[in-house]
């Protein structure tokens, strides 16, 4: 059975203690978390890389994901494509999983979403690259997300 390997990352504060990523995959239930950045020269960066099973993230298919920061503040990435879920009103990024049987797994970060590869956006200028990465698509087939208490 394949599998797709895609990496996330994230800036925040320097003063956070932890990061985890929770996505539609699974219907927002687990919590992968992400690990400071020792290699960027930047305090407050996080990444994460995991393997996911094809039965996980089918090819061709949509998913959304968001990041919980310190346990409780939901956060998504500004500088990847988001939108925002119609009836929590929370941003979430979007992910689209290539089609295809690419024999080398596919990496994406949230600084590049994995549809969005450098091959796309190069052949596009940098107004219509800026527009996608903020664009907020408000349509229904987004993934609802699971009600989450703030305090």
């Amino acid at each position: 059975m394949s599998s797709t390997q895609l990496s996330f990352s994230l800036r925040v504060s320097s003063g956070v203690k932890a990061v985890h990523l929770l996505g539609s995959w699974d219907g927002y239930q687990g919590q992968l978390p992400l690990a400071k950045d020792k290699t960027s020269s930047k305090s407050g960066s996080w990444k994460g890389t995991f393997r996911f099973s094809q039965s996980t993230l089918e090819p061709g298919q949509r998913y959304w994901y968001y990041y919980i920061i310190d346990g409780y503040h939901v956060a998504h990435n500004p500088s990847v494509e988001f939108t925002t879920e119609p009836t929590t009103g929370r941003e979430l990024n979007i992910l689209d999983v290539p089609t295809g049987s690419s024999k080398s797994s596919s990496k994406s970060s949230s600084k590049s979403s994995s549809k969005s590869s450098s091959k796309s956006s190069s052949k596009s200028s940098s107004k219509d690259s800026k527009s996608s990465r903020s664009s907020r698509h408000s349509s229904s087939d987004i993934a609802k997300g699971r009600l989450f208490s703030i305090f």
